[in-house]
């Protein structure tokens, strides 16, 4: 049991890769979304399961943290490729995000010498929106409302993480907030 969640991380990253070959194949969408759908399940169990069999390391939540990078970019590259007019008027505020990614992890390795894993509320609300969106995007072509939501959680999530990772006086996983990276930052001046 105790290798359940990262066979469930290394799914969700052949899922990434198997939505990206679907997309250049011109694939099903049914087979994109399923996948799509599973990847986002495995997601939300392999932390779950993890904690469960005492399994969950710094080590694997630096590893769900870049696949979960990497199965939104595979995503992303299949929706671009099959629905590329639906995404075009947004794509600088996309670019955006990935520039934050890049941000974050930049000041994740200046700060503590390895990448962020804060697993934190804001980001989680973006994967569920990111899910319903490219949902839409895959079914109908389009985005619509969904884009403004991503958009705008996506944002929202860059600077809650930034904050985190600017606040906390060491390197922590799993934090679910600005405002609880600020709590742990007080309690261990305290304790000083």
């Amino acid at each position: 049991m105790r290798h359940v969640p990262e066979i469930l991380i290394r799914f969700r990253a052949a899922a990434a890769v198997a939505i990206a070959c679907l997309a250049l194949a011109g694939g099903p969408t049914w087979a994109i979304l399923a996948l799509m759908w599973l990847g986002l399940v495995s997601d939300i169990l392999d932390g779950v399961v993890a904690r469960a069999v005492g399994a969950d390391t710094d080590t694997l939540r630096r590893f769900d943290s870049m696949v979960d990078l990497l199965f939104w970019l595979g995503v992303l590259f299949a929706a671009l490729w099959l629905h590329r007019s639906a995404l075009l008027p947004w794509l600088p505020w996309v670019a955006g995000l990935l520039v934050a990614e890049g941000v974050i992890l930049a000041a994740s390795l200046y700060r503590f010498g390895r990448p962020a894993a804060t697993h934190a509320w804001s980001a989680k609300l973006w994967g569920l929106l990111l899910l319903a969106a490219f949902t839409e995007i895959f079914l109908a072509g389009e985005g619509g409302g969904w884009m403004v939501a991503i958009l705008v959680s996506g944002y929202a999530a860059f600077l809650d993480v930034l904050a985190i990772v600017l606040i906390m006086p060491s390197w922590r996983r799993d934090v679910p907030s600005a405002w609880h990276a600020w709590r742990f930052r007080k309690n261990a001046r305290k304790a000083l």
